[in-house]
């Protein structure tokens, strides 16, 4: 069935003149530019990155959960902030991994009263941040993750 397709437009683009040949060229680079773009924003999620902190933000539909990574280059002597908030209020729960393979679950309970999880000395490595949504109705959310202490030099993206 594709080959028969690629067969007739070739047979149709062969009857027209070089203007419209490009005409239709340049419209089908355009469409298959915005499916590439589409598809790498649907696939990485949204993420802003600063020196020292990283961004992650979106919506999560009911009982569904979206993972993020980020590295800590440091030697061990920062603290991470992980600042998150989410709209509406409602049953969320964040699950941090180490890189030791050891998982940490913060609710409302574990924050500080600035509304953030602080992890003291934190270790160098690959984190990982999953966000999982226990209500019955989409949340949206943004968590900002910044290195802080003595050593801030490098960014946390992975």
């Amino acid at each position: 069935m594709i080959k028969s397709l690629i067969k007739r437009f070739y047979k149709e683009t062969y009857k027209l003149s070089n203007t419209q040949y490009l005409y239709t060229f340049f419209l089908l680079l355009v469409a298959s530019a915005l499916i590439l773009v589409i598809s790498i924003r649907l696939l990485v999620g949204n993420v802003i990155i600063d020196k020292n902190s990283v961004s992650f933000f979106g919506k999560l539909k009911p009982s569904l959960s979206k993972a993020y990574e980020f590295n800590n280059p440091s030697d061990g002597t920062n603290n991470l902030v992980i600042v998150p908030e989410w709209q509406p209020q409602t049953q969320i729960s964040i699950w941090l991994y180490h890189p030791d393979k050891t998982a940490e679950v913060f609710d409302f309970t574990k924050l500080t009263a600035e509304g953030a999880i602080v992890l003291k000395k934190a270790a160098s490595g690959t984190y990982r941040l999953s966000i999982k949504n226990g209500s019955g109705s989409e949340v949206g959310y943004s968590i900002k993750i910044t290195v802080t202490g003595s050593s801030t030099s490098n960014a946390l993206l992975r």
